[in-house]
């Protein structure tokens, strides 16, 4: 896991052309400690990222649109924005009905 983490942050710093707030915050960190440090600093938030989703049984949400209601937990800020498995299914439903 550790290794496909690492792997995964590298890719997504030097690779990917798509720009993130997580890219975005592995490039400022590049800048100032070092590439090294930078791909171990995305991984580690890749896997908090990944732990936080399945203990909560969240899916990942590719656009600012689907923002869940209410405030997020404990007043911070989440990088990488997670749909509740609710408004997965709501949605899906949606989806079916109008097709």
């Amino acid at each position: 896991m550790r290794t496909a983490l690492y792997e995964a942050a590298s890719a997504m710093l030097v690779r990917s052309k798509k720009w993130c707030a997580v890219k975005a915050w592995g490039v400022k960190i590049a800048a100032k400690r070092g590439h090294k440090r930078a791909v171990v600093a995305v991984a580690r938030k890749l896997a908090v990222v990944m732990h936080r989703m399945w203990i909560d049984g969240s899916a990942i949400r590719f656009s600012a649109q689907e923002e869940p209601s209410g405030s997020p937990k404990r007043g911070t800020k989440r990088t990488l924005a997670i749909a509740s498995p609710e408004s997965i299914e709501a949605r899906m439903n949606d989806n079916m009905t109008t097709n």
